[in-house]
């Protein structure tokens, strides 16, 4: 689970992010696809929480070699709220060869 503090005093409110999750997994996660569980606690204590599945490709990598695969989750949004905004992620069921999830957050242009 990866726990992520974001304080929307930091940004300008009118700034608009995108969001990309990612995960980092080695040749022992076999599958396809990796069903994630995103949840966003707001400054005002308001819960958001929904299931995203993230598409990955298979690779012709070492064993010792681990590969990212990134999706894109949401883009141009907006945290209204100063504070802390807290977002989880986390694997919706448990996986073999899971070393990281977690999420990218760029200013949109």
């Amino acid at each position: 689970e990866i726990r992520l503090s974001l304080v929307g005093s930091e940004m300008c409110i009118r700034d608009r992010r995108d969001l990309h999750l990612f995960v980092r997994c080695n040749e022992r996660f076999e599958a396809d696809s990796l069903p994630l569980r995103v949840m966003l606690l707001s400054p005002d204590s308001l819960r958001f929480e929904e299931r995203f599945v993230l598409r990955t490709e298979r690779s012709e990598l070492p064993a010792a070699r681990s590969r990212v695969c990134e999706a894109p989750f949401r883009s141009r949004v907006v945290l209204p709220d100063t504070g802390r905004y807290r977002l989880v992620i986390a694997p919706a069921t448990p996986q073999r060869g899971i070393e990281a999830v977690g999420i990218n957050i760029v200013k949109t242009e």
